[in-house]
């Protein structure tokens, strides 16, 4: 597996040691945040001036602390920024909640997966008796999901590039310049970005 990072050493150890710090414990949470903001890592949410500071690309691998999947995170785009510091998913309720939800065998769909992150905790779950999709249909997106499936060997989530409509159709996906996880089959006023051509089903 080849590794991309293209960030400076002292940044990739700084990671190293900030995803190895305890989760959920008052004190080291805080601990984390301060180190965080201090290297100019942002907040919860899209900023264009601390998000350009990044390098552009995919770095890593990083592994995922809880379920141990592995993953190549943009660290222009904030949500994977903050997973490749932490080595876990943005949302980390999510990463306690999913074990009291996902059951060896059970049926999994995600709708809109984006690079795979929640699939990649419900294949973990659902064991070899469970199946699921996942749907992405942004070409870019799903190249990158598809290649954390393979790189995971993950076959009991299928990747499927369509959008769920309520029509089977062709549509127009509309997709920020700056993040992906915002791609809409509706253009929002005055953003600018970029448009694929995309099935629905």
């Amino acid at each position: 597996m080849e590794r991309t990072d293209r960030l400076p050493i002292r940044l990739r150890l700084l990671a190293v040691l900030m995803r190895a710090m305890p989760k959920g414990i008052r004190k080291f949470s805080w601990l984390w945040e301060r180190l965080y903001r201090y290297i100019g890592g942002g907040g919860f949410e899209d900023n264009e001036t601390i998000d350009s500071l990044w390098p552009s690309g995919e770095c890593g691998p990083i592994r995922n602390g809880r379920f141990g999947y592995i993953a190549f995170l943009d660290l222009q785009v904030f949500a994977e920024r903050r997973t490749y510091f932490s080595g876990a998913y943005i949302q980390r309720d999510l990463e306690y909640l999913f074990p009291l939800l996902i059951k060896q065998g059970d049926q999994y769909l995600d709708i809109g997966a984006n690079i795979g992150m929640t699939a990649m905790m419900a294949s973990v779950l659902i064991g070899r008796r469970g199946k699921g999709l996942a749907f992405e249909p942004n070409p870019e997106v799903f190249a990158r999901l598809k290649r954390h499936f393979e790189l995971n060997h993950i076959s009991n989530i299928e990747p499927v590039p369509v959008a769920l409509s309520n029509q089977e159709a062709e549509m127009n996906l509309f997709v920020p310049n700056r993040f992906s996880g915002y791609g809409s089959l509706s253009a929002a006023p005055g953003v600018s970005g970029r448009s694929f051509t995309i099935r629905t089903v």
